[in-house]
């Protein structure tokens, strides 16, 4: 196996073009939800946890400080 760069390894089977497609997926995903935190930092904490206790921290610091409701979300989009 040869490394290309950031780490990715080239592989020589066609599972490399799927593991390829997966990181960028993820990784887009992970960009829009961060994209999406500052404008609607409720949106993507359920985006990514549902319905859950974190979804309604962050409902509740938005009401109250949307700036506290903006880290809120950025922390739960990172750490996803």
């Amino acid at each position: 196996m040869k490394k290309l760069f950031l780490g990715i390894e080239k592989l020589e089977t066609p599972n490399s073009v799927l593991k390829i497609a997966q990181l960028t997926k993820m990784n887009f995903q992970k960009i829009l939800n961060i994209i999406i935190a500052f404008f609607a930092p409720p949106l993507t904490v359920l985006f990514v946890e549902g319905f859950s206790l974190q979804f309604f921290i962050n409902l509740t610091l938005t009401i109250l400080m949307f700036v506290a409701g903006i880290a809120h979300a950025l922390f739960v989009a990172i750490r996803a």
